[in-house]
């Protein structure tokens, strides 16, 4: 998906602050690897490290203010623009 917004679109979110993209729900880093090792056939082995500190156990991105400035609202679901980032396309097959 392309972002086109108008100029005093893109003005607006330029002064503003950082705009989160993302698919709006959390999912927990240890699905998101495994859904890595799915969609790669990644046949190696995911080790963690119980010792070291967890760091952020999940991930969700909230998307309301690029919702609110210019109206994003992802069309691409999370699995497929997951596949499409890892083999390449990045869903931008022109």
């Amino acid at each position: 998906m392309q972002l086109k917004p108008s100029s005093l679109q893109w003005s607006a979110i330029i002064r503003a602050r950082p705009v989160n993209i993302g698919a709006g729900f959390e999912i927990s880093i240890k699905e998101l690897a495994n859904l890595i090792v799915e969609l790669t056939s990644f046949t190696g082995q995911v080790v963690w490290d119980g010792t070291k500190p967890d760091g952020q156990p999940r991930r969700m991105l909230d998307t309301t203010y690029a919702q609110q400035e210019f109206a994003f609202k992802a069309t691409t679901g999370f699995r497929e623009g997951l596949k499409r980032q890892l083999i390449g396309t990045g869903g931008d097959e022109r």
